[in-house]
């Protein structure tokens, strides 16, 4: 069983339907339960009559971009890519900002 807790959200995981009912069972007076969808910023899509499991930040990228006014950029392949700081305390505050986002994408 593998249980995930951020802030006000959780996610439980079980390879045995009926043990996780069990858990879930003991905690139902204190929790509310439904199919996931969206946990942390990743989008969920379940398909039981298939078994698959889909994972997705397609989401939580696009809420990135908009933030930092790139909604409307254009992607491209690229081998390897140059970063470098910007001038200015605001702007070196915002690159270290879109650095962690990016981190987080590719991290989780």
């Amino acid at each position: 069983m593998l249980l995930s807790l951020y802030e006000d959200d959780g996610l439980i995981a079980c390879k045995r339907k009926e043990v996780l009912d069990t858990f879930v069972s003991s905690l139902v007076s204190e929790i509310t339960c439904h199919e996931p969808t969206c946990y942390v910023g990743m989008e969920i899509t379940r398909d039981r009559t298939r078994g698959t499991l889909c994972i997705n930040q397609q989401g939580y990228i696009s809420q990135v971009l908009c933030r930092f006014g790139m909604e409307d950029c254009k992607s491209a392949k690229s081998s390897s890519t140059e970063l470098t700081e910007a001038e200015g305390e605001e702007n070196r505050f915002l690159y270290r900002e879109a650095i962690d986002c990016l981190n987080y994408v590719t991290i989780i």
